[in-house]
This record gives C-alpha cells, sequence and structure tokens, in this order.
C-alpha cells in the first residue's frame, strides 16, 4: 500500500522537542505524522522501521547503539525517499523554534502489506480517511 506522509504545520508544532524531550525516533515529525497509522515505529535518518509490538519497539530503542547490520532484525524496514532525509537532516540540525517555521513537506512510502493485514484493511481505511497526515496514493 503506497502512503503520502505529509509533515503538516501542527506536526512540525508536535515535534519540535523531539530531541530534547522523548525518544527521538517515535517523536520526530515522521514518528508523529504516522503514529496514528502505526505506532510501533522508529524513524532513523534514512529509514523506517516497523515492529510487530511494543516489546520490538523497545528492544529497538535499547539496541540503537548496536551495529547498524544488527538493526534489520528488529522490525520490517522502508528506506525512505531523498526529500524526507534531507529533511531528517535540516530538523535534526534546527532548534525547536526553527522546527516550527519549516516549510511543511509530504512524500510517498510503500506501508507494508503484512501490517495492513495486521491492522486490518477496515481500520487502515478508517485512519486514513480521518487522518491530517496520511493519505491512500
Amino acid at each position: 500500500m503506497k502512503l503520502l506522509i505529509k509533515i503538516t504545520k501542527s506536526v512540525l508544532e508536535e515535534s519540535k522537542l523531539c530531541t530534547i524531550t522523548g525518544n527521538i525516533g517515535t517523536n520526530c515529525a515522521i514518528g508523529r505524522a504516522i503514529h496514528n497509522l502505526y505506532p510501533y515505529s522508529y524513524t532513523e535518518r534514512r529509514k523506517i522501521y516497523f515492529h510487530e509490538n511494543e516489546e520490538g519497539l523497545i528492544r529497538h530503542i535499547e539496541h540503537t547503539s548496536e551495529p547498524l547490520s544488527r538493526v534489520p532484525q528488529f522490525g520490517i524496514t522502508r528506506i525512505l525517499p531523498k526529500i524526507a532525509c534531507d529533511f531528517i537532516y535540516r530538523f535534526d540540525k534546527s532548534s525547536p523554534e526553527e522546527r516550527v517555521k519549516m516549510e511543511p513537506i509530504s512524500f510517498e512510502i510503500d506501508f507494508p502489506d503484512e501490517l495492513v493485514e495486521k491492522i486490518g484493511i477496515n481500520e487502515v481505511k478508517e485512519i486514513l480517511n480521518n487522518s491530517k497526515t496520511l493519505e491512500l496514493v
């Protein structure tokens, strides 16, 4: 399933303190934008990981200092497009005040079919219909 992820002004406001408070990979702008659809995701500079459950997410968070070659064992991985990687780079280097002034962006990813089945297609459609940050492409 192809999704359009929209980093809106609202998402930028919600995530402005992600490197100061909370877990960076789940509270960043991209993490906040997809949270309602799939809360067990973790975003890094070039990838997004979709974990089976909260335990898998916690295991990932606890092992972020492990070599990158071990990380894929923790979930389904998707490579982020260049626009998202560039956004993350700028976002990470910005102050909270600068983050809320950033321009909104949007980009597409392939959301894992396994997770659509796990969530249920009707639930996915309902979440997407009510979402301001996600859209079916």
